[in-house]
């Protein structure tokens, strides 16, 4: 069976600190998984532009799309890819409109959110905390951002996957 895995990154290649570290990661790990399975893997990013890419050692560039801080061109790909796929993966909260609008046209999407830490400790806009329910699964970089998640946010612990950095 086909699994079609969209992942949806801010920066990857454009900038070096420790989201974008886990988000390299993360890409080469999915795609190292679509060589023994039957899935197939997009990366599309944010701020990245097409050559940020080029010459990566994490995975090939003919998975990944860079919008060069297009936001809207980024938002309607995400959206127009991401209801087509099985998993969408958001590398930060900062994503989560993207795969809210995915969710509501195409609910058996299954999103999940990478949750890293401060970004997530503290009281969210109504909305962004309303749009965290159409998430399936979180990913907490931590117990202690997983607890946040449950105490600030209400979040389910039943829903949370602690996967340390």
């Amino acid at each position: 069976m086909k699994t079609n895995t969209l992942f949806l990154t801010l920066r990857t290649f454009s900038a070096t600190g420790g989201i974008e570290k886990v988000c390299k990661i993360a890409g080469k790990a999915l795609y190292e998984q679509s060589l023994y399975t039957n899935m197939h893997t997009k990366v599309y990013s944010m701020y990245d532009t097409e050559s940020d890419a080029v010459g990566n050692t994490y995975f090939p560039t003919e998975i990944f799309k860079g919008f060069g801080k297009n936001k809207v061109a980024f938002i309607f790909s995400a959206w127009l890819t991401g209801r087509k796929n099985k998993l969408v993966l958001l590398s930060h909260i900062n994503l989560l409109l993207v795969g809210w609008l995915i969710k509501r046209i195409s609910p058996q999407t299954k999103l999940v959110l990478l949750a890293h830490g401060i970004e997530v400790w503290g009281r969210l806009h109504w909305f962004k905390k309303w749009m965290l329910k159409s998430v399936d699964v979180f990913i907490p970089v931590s117990n202690y951002t997983a607890e946040q998640l449950y105490k600030v946010h209400g979040i389910s612990k039943t829903k949370c996957k602690v996967l340390n950095n």
